[in-house]
């Protein structure tokens, strides 16, 4: 009963999350801009919606920052093969690993593919409390499988000056383009 009481204090997220909230100082140090962005019809055809610049952003400037999700891709498990297929779509990995990650921030998934006119590219975050790079890629598999938090994030940076009302486009890669032509 005790818990209830504080759930209704602090509320359910406050009371799963207790350390969400951060100073300001951290937030300047640590945190992301997430109002670059906003989302609106995509200009290639039947893409469905796009995520688009609320400002210029200048070459080489963090236009969003994103954490990942890691899970098994043979654990995933939907509704449908269409289902599953549009989740991998949003998911990094190599196709001869069962690994995938998948980054979870507001408006990132609309970012569509542009393999000729890309203005943004993804790094691994640069933020020093996210820059866990170095530990993660020398784990061994079994152990990232197994462990119950991966504290990696990606960077989607701005490859040349992106103007306001310009949609945001990424290269998803050759094979990603490839197998979509085949679809």
């Amino acid at each position: 009963m005790e818990d209830v009481s504080e759930v209704l204090a602090a509320g359910s997220a406050r009371y799963s999350a207790p350390d969400s909230i951060r100073s300001l100082d951290w937030l300047q140090t640590n945190g992301y801009c997430i109002d670059n962005m906003k989302a609106g019809p995509s200009t290639i055809p039947d893409a469905g919606r796009g995520a688009f610049a609320t400002r210029r952003i200048q070459e080489g400037a963090l236009v969003s920052g994103s954490p990942l999700l890691r899970f098994e891709r043979d654990k995933l498990v939907t509704n449908s093969v269409f289902s599953e297929q549009l989740v991998l779509n949003y998911c990094f990995g190599h196709p001869q690993s069962t690994l995938l990650l998948f980054p979870y921030a507001p408006l990132v998934g609309l970012i569509n593919h542009n393999s000729k006119s890309p203005n943004v590219e993804i790094r691994w975050s640069t933020k020093e409390e996210n820059n866990e790079i170095s530990i993660w890629t020398k784990r061994s598999y079994n152990r990232l499988v197994k462990a119950s938090k991966v504290p990696l994030m990606i960077e989607y940076v701005a490859k040349r000056e992106i103007q306001p009302g310009e949609e945001i486009f990424l290269d998803y890669g050759a094979e990603w383009e490839a197998a979509w032509k085949e679809h």
